[in-house]
């Protein structure tokens, strides 16, 4: 060694030590004429992966020398193709990320295919077969592919893309300061439209013609989802078992919806129509006698109230009547209404019954028969319980100019029938209820009764309810809540029933 630096150029020295390891640059290492004198050798080692030493034996030469007699430089090689292969390898697995997280997260824009294009894909998985007896059986590995081609064009309807709409169509005594809304699937029906250079417009036209200006449709608010697609399901069981731990947190999807800027005017009918812009041209040849097929359309007309309050208020303003029965109602149904799901039903149990069951049932109680419920009214109808001398208030009945039970389209989530997966589910079309009369704050009512029109509702009274001194019914009209169309539950007190011991004319003698 010569001197503190061992004889190195002192440009070679690590600041850490003499000798410490370091990268040396080769071109220098060859070209200093300290050097020059040595042997090169120049030798290729491809280790194997489990290698951790790599030692070389020098064989000493026996003379004096002020140098080591070997010096050994390493070179790492990337050939540049390696090199292009891992920035290419990370690209796409970083687009990958890029995607799916953009996806679970509902961002915009979302990854769409190349319109008029043909795809090819792949599918590999494990079909796990359960018998009716026996052990279930697994294939694994199985692989199936699908040819497909994108269309060259938009889609010819929109209705696909719809969840729903407020008011429903052909939906009657809409009130007229309620908003005018359509809900879709997701954010991103916009720039499906926009990849084939189309933009949705909104036209409204009331039915005395005076116009009305159109909307265009130029974004969407986020509504938080009910539920989403399988696909996402998927995606997200697999992050929550740490298949994808590069994700991070995802956010929940989010449907896309348009509210109209527009207040709507009372008793008029009304037709919606979604438009392309811009439109396509017009038809020749053959298809020129076709008729032309709206990309969406919804009717539906208004009521003469502006809200839930306005329709109540016209109740309050009547007189309650109070009449007699000879006998208790019978005859009338008791089964709840099939097409609310009972997580959406109400409380209270109700059934339908046509206009005429009801009158038949009032009518062979003692009552007379009835007109159609053209205008508001409540009477309250007392009859004599079994083995009773008194009368009891028995049934409320309750006739509005307009209906007072509504149902609203919601497409709901359901299990697929005939099979044994539980989680092999399905949306399907579907409906909740819109308006409905509830009791409030008191539990003096058995179930209700109300015609497919919703205008005439009978309120039973439990045999078990026992008037008095501050004894009430207290009816209300109740709008649910919905998250699909962003309403908050609203609720409206109807009447609030005092009950004394005894009925109105039994006071009187």
């Amino acid at each position: 060694m010569a001197g503190a630096t061992g004889g190195l150029p002192a440009e070679w020295i690590d600041p850490v030590g003499p000798w410490a390891a370091r990268v040396l640059p080769v071109a220098a290492f060859f070209a200093d004429a300290e050097f020059a004198a040595l042997g090169r050798w120049v030798v290729t080692i491809k280790p194997d992966t489990a290698t951790e030493r790599i030692q070389v034996a020098v064989t000493r030469q026996g003379r004096a020398v002020s140098v080591p007699e070997v010096l050994v430089g390493v070179v790492e090689v990337c050939p540049t193709a390696e090199d292009n292969r891992v920035a290419s390898e990370e690209a796409v697995r970083d687009g990958q990320i890029e995607t799916l997280t953009g996806y679970l997260d509902g961002d915009t824009p979302v990854p769409l295919l190349q319109k008029g294009t043909a795809y090819r894909l792949k599918v590999r998985y494990d079909a796990v077969t359960h018998p009716a007896s026996g052990p279930d059986t697994t294939e694994a590995d199985k692989v199936q592919e699908f040819a497909f081609r994108t269309d060259a064009r938009e889609p010819r309807r929109l209705d696909p893309w719809v969840l729903g709409t407020t008011p429903n169509d052909l939906e009657r005594f809409v009130f007229w300061r309620d908003p005018l809304k359509v809900v879709f699937n997701d954010l991103a029906i916009l720039q499906l439209f926009g990849a084939y250079g189309k933009q949705l417009r909104i036209e409204l036209r009331a039915a005395d013609g005076v116009p009305i200006p159109h909307q265009e449709v130029t974004a969407l608010d986020p509504t938080d989802a009910d539920f989403w697609s399988p696909y996402r399901d998927v995606l997200e069981g697999l992050i929550g078992a740490g298949y994808f731990p590069c994700t991070g947190s995802i956010d929940f999807p989010h449907h896309g919806t348009w509210t109209s800027g527009i207040e709507l005017r009372p008793s008029m009918a009304y037709t919606l129509d979604v438009v392309l812009v811009p439109p396509n041209p017009a038809p020749t040849g053959a298809a020129a006698n076709k008729p032309i097929v709206p990309l969406y359309r919804r009717s539906f007309s208004t009521s003469k109230f502006p809200d839930i309050a306005a329709l109540v208020a016209d109740l309050q303003g009547r007189t309650i009547r109070h009449r007699f029965l000879t006998s208790q109602l019978a005859g009338l149904p008791t089964s709840s209404d099939p097409v609310i799901p009972p997580a959406t039903a109400p409380a209270i149990p109700t059934a339908t019954a046509t206009d005429q069951a009801i009158q038949a049932a009032l009518v062979a109680a003692g009552e007379q028969a009835l007109p159609a419920p053209e205008t508001s009214g409540v009477v309250v109808y007392w009859a004599k319980r079994g083995g009773a001398t008194t009368y009891s208030p028995h049934a409320i009945l309750v006739d509005a100019a307009e209906p007072l039970w509504r149902k609203r389209d919601e497409p709901r989530l359901e299990t697929v029938p005939g099979q044994s997966d539980p989680a092999y589910k399905r949306v399907v079309p579907g409906q909740a209820p819109g308006l409905e009369m509830i009791e409030q704050g008191t539990s003096g009512i058995a179930r209700f009764v109300h015609s497919p029109s919703g205008t005439r509702t009978l309120a039973i009274v439990k045999d078990t309810y026992t008037p008095g001194a501050g004894a009430s019914i207290r009816l209300a009209v109740r709008r649910p809540a919905s998250t699909l169309y962003g309403l908050s539950a609203a609720s409206v007190t109807l009447a609030d029933l005092p009950f004394g011991a005894v009925a109105p004319w039994e006071e009187d003698t």
